[in-house]
Order: C-alpha cells, then structure tokens, then sequence
C-alpha cells in the first residue's frame, strides 16, 4: 500500500472477519493462516499510518476490534482459538458475533475462550427463542450468559425477548449487557428519509473480511465483488484505498451519493442510509441485466 493512502488507516480501525469452516478440512473457507498473516500486515500498516511505530500518537492503539462472525466458526476451535489469540497478541479486542442456538451448543467452548481471555466481548443474536426455550429453561441460560462475566449485546425482536423472559431478568438487568432490538421481518422497505438522510460513514466505517476473502470498506457494501477494495486471498493482499470508487476519503467526509426519494429494495437489517446505498446498488445490477437475487439478503447473521 502506497504511504500517501495509508493515512486513511486512521478511520478504519475496527475489523470484521466473516467466517465459515471448510467440510472436511478442519479449517476455516480462507485457512487461518491466510487470516493471522493478513491481519499482522493490517496492523503494521496501521502502526505506521497513526506513528505508533515511531512511539507518537500511541493513544491510537486503543479501541481497536476485530469482530469474528458466523454461524459454524466454533466448528473448527483450535483454528478460531488461534485466529483470537493472533488478535488479541496485537492489540485488538475480541468480539464474537453468533446465533443464539449455537452459541448454546457451543457453550463450553465459548466459555473456554472466556477463561483463556481470548473473548474480550460476545454479540448474540436471538432469533431463534422458542427452539432455545425446547432445549433448555430459559432461566438457565440466562445463568449462563451472567456467569461469563463479559460485556454482552442480545439483538433480537422485543416481543420475543419480552415473552421468553430477557427483559424482565433481574440478572440481566444487573449485567453488562445492551439489548439492541432487531425486525426479521424480510420486506419491501417505503420509509421516508429521515431529516438529515445523507451522513459522513466515519462512525461506521470498518473493514470487513468475507467468508470468501474479499475486503469491503464496510457492512452494507459486502457481498459486491465491484466494491471490494482487495482479497485477502491471491496477490492483493492488502488494499488500495484511494483508488477505490467511489472513494473512501468521500464515504468518510459526506457518505455515499443516494437518492432519498422513492422506495428501495434491500432486506439487511443496516441504518437507513446503508440500506439505500445497497439498494440503489442492487437496482444498478438488475438495470445492467445481472441477477441481483446473490445479493439481495447479504450479509446474513442469522444462526
């Protein structure tokens, strides 16, 4: 990466990492290794971006994350133990982002990781409550949750949580931990633009690895392979920044061109302004004559 872009490292602290284990290989779609050596170059580069190599700007290296997302990625431990371990060696904190029925079945992992310190925090996505609730007392896993003893978001549907009990739990209430509620609901978005529709991503912008490799500037991008910015698979491992189009330095300082009138499609659960930067993008793609169904619901968190 050429010095004069590295600059923008200084934006894009926060990593997501979207994993997904290979059958019968014992690792994950992009092998571990690939992930550690890329993530050591990440650093390095940002070290160099913000001066930290050269002892300046050192409080720079605080509240960097990489968020570890997928459905299966506790499928093959040894390799996420060893992907956690190589970030939190950096510097990062640890979040883990999984469904709640296999943040159940895995638990004794989970609660290994915890003890070992590689989880610095945990994202639960609770869509699936009544299967939970026919496997074990709610109650119960609630104990679960509250002896991890690390700060904790439940995102899901506040009738559910409300039904099955999370909400009026003295001791999720005394915990750390944020409930964020979340619609399911796959439909046709026709809301009107908010007062302000168009805002810098600066506060949400972060790099996000895909289950295939591609690097995208951010969550609602992800899934285009024309607005990936490098793979961490093949020769471009890193990225190119400026030569990014429509531009990360305009994503960052005003946010992405939109139109704010008229209804759009896009069923990834995003702030508004991302649902409509994809949905303008999935309209492009159908206009051009490509199939746009490969893109319509990703990324997913769903369990």
């Amino acid at each position: 990466m050429k010095d004069e872009n590295i600059k923008l490292l200084d934006y894009i602290k926060s990593t997501a990492i979207f994993l997904s284990s290979k059958e019968g290989v014992g690792d994950f779609s992009v092998e571990c290794t690939r992930l550690c050596g890329w993530l050591k170059t990440l650093d390095a580069q940002f070290k160099k971006s913000s001066g930290i190599d050269q002892g300046e700007r050192l409080f720079m290296v605080y509240n960097r994350q990489v968020s570890m997302i997928g459905t299966d990625c506790l499928a093959v431990p040894e390799k996420f133990k060893e992907l956690a371990a190589c970030a939190a060696g950096l510097g990062f904190s640890v979040l883990l982002t999984i469904g709640i029925i296999s943040f159940f079945r895995e638990f004794s992992q989970v609660q290994a990781l915890c003890d070992e310190g590689m989880l610095s925090s945990l994202e639960i996505v609770a869509d699936r409550l009544d299967e939970l609730a026919a496997q074990t007392p709610v109650e119960d896993f609630i104990k679960k949750l509250v002896d991890l003893r690390r700060p904790m978001s439940i995102v899901g549907h506040v009738d559910e949580l409300k039904r099955h009990g999370f909400l009026s739990s003295p001791a999720l209430n005394a915990a750390d931990i944020t409930f964020y509620p979340k619609d399911f609901a796959q439909e046709r978005y026709e809301r009107p633009a908010p007062l302000t529709p168009v805002r810098p991503c600066s506060g949400r912008m972060q790099i996000c690895v895909s289950i295939d490799g591609y690097i995208y500037p951010c969550l609602g991008l992800m899934g285009f392979p024309e607005q990936a910015i490098g793979s961490v698979v093949g020769r471009d491992e890193t990225f190119d920044l400026e030569g990014y189009q429509p531009g990360i330095s305009a994503l960052l300082n005003h946010g992405p061109e939109i139109d704010a009138e008229g209804p759009f499609d896009c069923t990834v659960e995003l702030p508004w302004m991302c649902k409509r930067h994809r949905g303008e993008l999935l309209k492009k793609l159908q206009a051009d004559g490509s199939s746009a169904s490969m893109y319509q619901n990703r990324p997913d968190f769903h369990s």
